[in-house]
């Protein structure tokens, strides 16, 4: 029986509506910059979660890393497919949710676990326990975690919809769980700031932490902005020198954040 998301409704117009989108690009962007030292050194083994229609997968294995691409909605991993075709062999789709890892990929061992732009949100604090276990248990010794996560409170998200007079969406990210509802079902939304999601993840120590789209707004607010606005580009920019500058982790759209495998002693 195939198992049904609320991210089954998302999946064809995924790309057009986040993926090709300038903000979208730009926040991806952001990512690739705080990822690349990471995967630049050496071919690596990398299981993706929530990979939605591939865009990382396909680039990172272009890269020469082997690399298996998971999502838990069927009709993501089939985008997937169709955009990817057999094009590349160290490149694989698999349909799996977070709390399926364990079982499905039992016997082998990745070296890097990378999860972009807000899956980890979709499961609560006990889920993301089972999955740093689980994630432990995959990785090799000096294996890290990558996630992107959506933060507790951006600015971008607060002042839009306060000066709409929508307060309740304004403060939407201060209530744990949020709603979010599509035409393939609801579900909850969990917002965690760095130091809870440090914690949370408590088998490994914290390489990086860095904002992803403090200056550059959400990927929702693209039809807000004329299509030549040059002054997107300076905010993308702005973002790029922001690299030290954890604390704004806080309030961005999203953060990075770079997890090393600790050693169980």
């Amino acid at each position: 029986m195939e198992i049904q998301t609320p991210f089954d409704a998302l999946a064809e117009t995924y790309e057009q509506q986040f993926v090709h989108l300038r903000i979208g690009q730009m926040q991806r962007q952001l990512v690739w910059n705080y990822l690349l030292p990471l995967v630049n050194k050496r071919p690596l083994r990398i299981l993706e979660l929530n990979c939605g229609t591939g865009e990382d997968a396909a680039r990172l294995a272009s890269m020469g890393h082997s690399v298996i691409a998971t999502d838990a909605s069927s009709k993501m991993i089939a985008q997937c497919t169709i955009k990817m075709g057999d094009r590349q062999e160290n490149l694989q789709f698999v349909r799996s949710s977070f709390e399926e890892i364990k079982s499905n990929f039992t016997g082998h061992q990745f070296d890097l676990i990378f999860s972009n732009f807000a899956g980890i949100n979709c499961i609560d604090k006990n889920e993301i326990l089972q999955l740093q276990n689980d994630a432990w248990d995959l990785l090799s010794e000096d294996g890290h975690i990558f996630l992107v996560a959506l933060s507790k409170a951006c600015i971008w998200e607060f002042l839009f919809y306060t000066m709409q007079g929508n307060l309740s969406t304004a403060t939407r990210r201060w209530k744990n769980p949020a709603r979010f509802e599509t035409e393939s079902g609801a579900m909850d939304i969990f917002y965690y700031g760095p130091s809870v999601m440090k914690k949370l993840f408590h088998g490994f120590d914290l390489s990086k932490l860095a904002p992803v789209g403090f200056f550059v707004p959400p990927s929702y607010l693209e039809n807000h902005i004329p299509s030549g606005a040059k002054w997107l580009n300076k905010l993308f920019d702005w973002d790029q020198s922001l690299q030290h500058w954890s604390i704004l982790s806080n309030f961005a759209d999203h953060y990075c954040m770079e997890l090393k495998k600790r050693n169980r002693t």
